[in-house]
């Protein structure tokens, strides 16, 4: 990628490839901060697109935390057809008895989707927390099961150290992170 910058002292077009950017290559006028610090940005944030991973999971939260929330928001009025382990219940007890899990997860699902496509750095936290709900849901199975208590507890422990690992410590996810905050800790390009 390369950005055009006019130099504000000769009126010069430059083309700029890479970082560090720091002088007009005709007239020599160091550019101010803000016009050299916005190119910067633009080229690390070229160089570390969003990865893969995170498009889809951005793709796949809008999806299911639509679902989940659409879900939830027909309950009330008996729409659909809803069952809790097997068994059929009305759309009112669904959601008295567990549906509103569902109608909070969704609608984290959707708060994921859009921090990952808006490209906030909040997102990554709410996508490390997502997995703790895991817990809760374990939590609300305490009067059935305690398998399904240690069971949810481990899950959400292996779901968070991976996502904690994988948006945290990937070097890929690290520097697309660090360029969306314009951190300069990430290589230059």
């Amino acid at each position: 990628m390369s950005v055009q910058i006019v130099c504000p002292s000769c009126g010069e077009l430059a083309v700029i490839h890479r970082a560090p950017v720091t002088e007009c290559p005709r007239c020599h006028t160091p550019y101010p901060d803000v016009l050299r610090d916005g190119v910067e940005r633009a080229l690390l944030r070229e160089a570390h697109r969003k990865p893969l991973l995170l498009v889809l999971g951005q793709f796949g939260s809008f999806f299911v935390g639509a679902l989940f929330t659409l879900l939830s928001l027909l309950a009330p009025f008996d729409i659909g057809s809803f069952s809790i382990e097997g068994e059929t219940v009305s759309g009112p007890e669904f959601l008295q008895r567990g549906g509103w899990l569902m109608a909070l997860i969704g609608i984290v699902l959707l708060a994921i989707g859009v921090g990952i496509w808006r490209e906030r750095e909040w997102a990554r936290f709410l996508m490390v927390a997502f997995w703790f709900s895991y817990v809760l849901a374990g939590l609300m199975e305490i009067h059935g099961d305690l398998v399904n208590v240690i069971s949810a507890c481990i899950g959400a422990a292996i779901g968070a150290s991976v996502a904690g690992w994988y948006l945290y410590r990937k070097p890929n996810v690290r520097a697309y992170y660090d360029a969306l905050s314009g951190s300069t800790s990430s290589v230059r390009t």
